[in-house]
This record gives C-alpha cells, sequence and structure tokens, in this order.
C-alpha cells in the first residue's frame, strides 16, 4: 500500500476518534487529476500537473491528499472548491461571488522544487456535492490547475 495512503487513512481515523464523529471512509480512495487552466480564464503555469486524492464519503467533511507538481517554489497558492449554480450543493458552500459559491479552505506553499504534498480536511454540511476544484494563485487570484468534475458526499 503506498505509504503517504496510508498515513492519511490513519490521520482521519485519528481526526475521527479525536472530535467524536462516526465516519464512515471509504476503503478506497478517488484520485481525481488537475489539469492547467487556459490563459483564456486562468494562468497556464508550463510543466505544472497535480492530483486530488479524496474519500467520496466522509462524515462531516471533504477530506483528503493534494499534490502538485511544477508551481513557481516557494509561493503560496488557494484550494478551492467552486460551486456549479444548478445543483443544490452549490447552496451549502459559505461564500458567494455572483450566483456560484465556493470555499477557499486552504493556503499551502510549495517547496523549493516547486511541489506540494498536503493534507486536507474542510468541514462542510452534510449532502451530495457536485463541484469544481480550483489551485489558485492569491497574487492575482488566477486558477493555475482545476477539475470541473468533483463529486462526494458529506454525512
Amino acid at each position: 500500500m503506498n505509504r503517504k495512503l496510508y498515513s492519511l487513512g490513519v490521520m482521519l481515523i485519528v481526526l475521527c476518534i479525536v472530535v467524536g464523529c462516526k465516519a464512515k471512509i471509504d476503503k478506497e480512495p478517488k484520485t481525481l487529476p488537475l489539469t492547467q487552466a487556459p490563459n483564456s480564464w486562468g494562468k497556464t503555469m508550463k510543466g505544472s500537473s497535480g492530483r486530488v486524492i479524496y474519500y467520496v464519503n466522509f462524515q462531516g467533511a471533504f477530506s483528503g491528499r493534494i499534490g502538485l507538481k511544477g508551481l513557481t517554489p516557494n509561493h503560496n497558492y488557494v484550494l478551492t472548491i467552486n460551486g456549479k449554480p444548478p445543483h443544490p450543493s452549490n447552496d451549502r458552500l459559505p461564500e458567494s461571488y455572483g450566483v456560484e459559491r465556493y470555499v477557499d479552505f486552504l493556503q499551502v506553499t510549495t517547496n523549493s522544487a516547486g511541489d506540494i504534498d498536503s493534507e486536507f480536511n474542510v468541514k462542510l454540511p452534510s449532502g451530495d456535492y457536485n463541484v469544481k476544484f480550483f489551485v489558485k494563485d492569491p497574487d492575482d487570484w488566477k486558477i493555475v490547475l482545476y477539475n470541473d468534475f468533483l463529486l462526494f458526499t458529506v454525512k
């Protein structure tokens, strides 16, 4: 078993014990690739890539691990889940930008090689979510990596 995935699973179980939740954790996490954003609405960073490893069902939160490569070294980025207005989960996200709702849930900093490997745990209201996942540069708030199709359930 991949050591990082095992570590993530142990961390999530310990977190549930500490906060007293009775989590239903999927046996196998899902992996979602992140794509470079086009310059027409984002910021293309040649050679950058990423993936989100997450549990489709989790008690009280959206939980997983982010892995990013080829970004600007020693630079901050913000992880965001962004709602889709026709989907009911859009209304469960706390911040709004027009009709779309979102949550900037974690600021991460790349290492000297421009890489990130970090765990996350975003507390959200229960329900099914159909969202977009963004990695944004807070210097100009442009999206550098994204995926438009992220489905998960908060129990």
